[in-house]
């Protein structure tokens, strides 16, 4: 039984492996700094009370998406609402979204956000019920010095990675950050493996080797 379980682990390494070359070859090809798509919304205004309003638009085109793959948390989006002129472009902050998928040209990538515990998160990865979310965001940090009557605020920018199974945080897989220390604890003590930093090309691979072995119930 421990044979076939260090087997299938193998397997999985393996295969891991494959596709992290293949994601290589990918994007060595190089991207576009502004890219286009096509993207359905769903986002806020205030209303005259401070009510949130929700608009929504379907299969319009969008302009200055910085990338398709990997982590993705941009201002905002121009998209285009079908008149003509200066008016036909919307600005749409991503902060004022409350659901968007929007999808590359080639259909063949896209990016999609939803709201999750208060935060909207972008979707990372998909597989059968399992859903890995991203989101990023500044923390201010403010030390007060009372001897000196002094305050030194330090602020710096994280990055979060939590994980779904049918849409509710699976309990025992804590958030965490997007790097490569944090998700390689996670996986050595969750699936009793001893790997280390240079197993993994980076944690968008860790990722792949979680979502593998939630599927197959290592």
């Amino acid at each position: 039984m421990m044979i076939l379980k260090h087997f299938r682990q193998g397997m999985l390494m393996l295969s891991l492996q494959l596709c992290c070359v293949c994601s290589i070859s990918l994007t060595a090809s190089g991207q576009k700094t502004k890219l286009t798509g096509t993207g359905d919304f769903i986002y806020g205004r205030p209303g005259k009370k401070g009510e949130v309003l929700k608009d929504t638009l379907y299969n319009r085109q969008v302009t200055n998406i910085t990338g398709f793959r990997g982590p993705n948390f941009q201002p905002f989006f121009l998209v285009n609402t079908g008149g003509e002129g200066k008016d036909s472009i919307k600005r749409i902050p991503l902060l004022s979204l409350f659901q968007a998928k929007i999808k590359s040209a080639d259909k063949q990538d896209s990016l999609v956000y939803m709201f999750y515990g208060s935060y909207l998160w972008q979707v990372l990865k998909e597989k059968n019920n399992l859903r890995v979310l991203y989101r990023s965001y500044d923390k201010d940090d403010t030390i007060y010095d009372g001897t000196n009557n002094q305050s030194q605020t330090n602020r710096y920018s994280l990055e979060s990675i939590i994980v779904l199974r049918n849409d509710r945080k699976i309990w025992n897989i804590p958030e965490t950050n997007y790097s490569k220390k944090s998700l390689l604890k996670i996986i050595n003590s969750r699936y009793h493996q001893s790997f280390r930093e240079k197993d993994f090309s980076g944690p968008d691979q860790l990722l792949d080797y979680l979502l593998e072995a939630e599927n197959k119930g290592i």
